[in-house]
């Protein structure tokens, strides 16, 4: 018959106890850090005035002030960069996958909302935008 010589009881119980201090501070630090999406008095400033602007109904107010802040997030982090206008012609795409995807034009409210964040947000950014929307062709396409 043969046994197996497992570790000792005491080395056992020490790596658990070592994993477990481990183990709580790093969730201790995890929790300490972890910032949750507040909103500022600036963001919902903000996010009022595109609501005006966008004639949305007021109840969409705290949820542009999460998303946006009070920077504009991701729509501001680079509007006029190559990749983010690449993504954003591929949305006015005709939806297709693969070799059947081709561009088409755009109804011309299909950038309204994208417009109104840049002016909002990231104004410095916006005359650059607007000379890039005023390139592409649209027209007045959805009835």
């Amino acid at each position: 018959m043969t046994t197996v010589d497992s570790a000792p009881r005491v080395a056992r119980i020490s790596t658990y106890l070592i994993l477990g201090i481990t183990f709580l501070v790093l969730a201790g630090i995890g929790l300490a850090t972890f910032r949750t999406a507040k909103s500022s008095h600036e963001a919902r400033r903000k996010a009022d005035r595109l609501v005006a602007t966008l004639g949305l109904p007021a109840a969409a107010n705290e949820r542009i002030a999460q998303v946006l802040g009070d920077d504009g997030g991701i729509v501001c982090a680079a509007p006029n960069d190559e990749l983010a206008r690449s993504q954003l012609l591929a949305t006015l795409s005709n939806g297709a996958g693969g070799p059947g995807a081709r561009p088409v034009i755009a109804d011309d409210q299909a950038l309204d909302g994208m417009r109104a964040i840049v002016q909002v947000y990231c104004p410095d950014e916006a005359d650059e935008f607007e000379q890039f929307v005023a390139d592409l062709k649209l027209a007045d396409t959805a009835k």
